[in-house]
């Protein structure tokens, strides 16, 4: 049976992972092969939520375990970025507890990508494209309707961090579902984000929550003398993203 136009992009995505797997087993330790790794499971994870709700059953558990690797290789990225950010402060010499713990979860996450290449496949085959169109729309439309609540909110106060998180995360994921999303969807999303560059949008927010994630571990080892450093950068990168959206 001939595979669908979307079958075939979504198998391409899991053999992306894949391959993406193997060069981040043999050199785990390289920042290129990490945010590789992450950008592929990123699409696969948002292709996977488009399946029928029986197949996204079938594969309940495999996609937990690629989520389970996303979160170790997420924490290793944010322990890369504070270190950088420490030493833009000038204070390097306070990262060796974070170069411990980045040992701990690269580890943990060379383990845990070494059992997801001995897992058994998802199983993924007879999906109908007819049908597509509409959980597309669905989800596009939920993800427009949380953007759309959210931008107010965190676009008045600066303290929202879980807000900003959030609306970084949903534009990401909106991002790569609307390279199968049809017209409707995509005029959807532009009255969602005011028109404005969704990657130019999720920069933006990023460089915020590396700023916030920093701040958070500055507190944690009761650093306020860089902590205060780092909050006078976060006011910066947070009013860029303020006038990025009301321009």
């Amino acid at each position: 049976m001939a595979k669908t136009a979307f079958e075939q992009n979504f198998r391409h995505n899991l053999k992306l992972v894949g391959k993406r797997l193997n060069v981040y087993i043999k050199d785990p330790d390289n920042e290129k092969n990490i945010r590789g790794v992450r950008t592929a499971l990123r699409r696969l994870d948002a292709t996977f939520s488009l399946l029928p709700k029986k197949m996204r059953k079938k594969n309940r558990l495999k996609m937990e375990k690629y989520r389970e690797f996303f979160k170790a290789n997420s924490k290793m990225r944010d322990y890369d970025m504070i270190s950088s950010r420490l030493t833009a402060l000038h204070a390097s010499n306070v990262g060796d507890a974070l170069k411990r713990k980045r040992k701990a979860e690269l580890a943990r996450a060379l383990r845990l990508a070494k059992s997801l290449k001995r897992a058994a496949p998802m199983k993924v085959y007879g999906i109908q494209d007819d049908k597509l169109g509409s959980r597309i729309d669905r989800l596009t439309g939920k993800l427009a309707g949380i953007i759309k609540e959210l931008l107010p909110v965190v676009l008045s106060d600066s303290s929202k961090v879980k807000e900003l998180h959030r609306l970084r995360k949903d534009c990401k994921k909106l991002r790569y579902i609307l390279e199968a999303a049809s017209a409707d969807s995509k005029r959807e999303y532009a009255k969602a984000i005011r028109g404005k560059d969704l990657e130019e949008v999720q920069d933006l927010l990023g460089a915020v929550h590396d700023s916030d994630v920093t701040i958070e571990y500055l507190n944690s080892i009761k650093n306020s003398q860089l902590a205060k450093k780092e909050a006078a950068n976060r006011k910066q990168l947070y009013l860029a993203f303020v006038r990025y959206m009301k321009k």
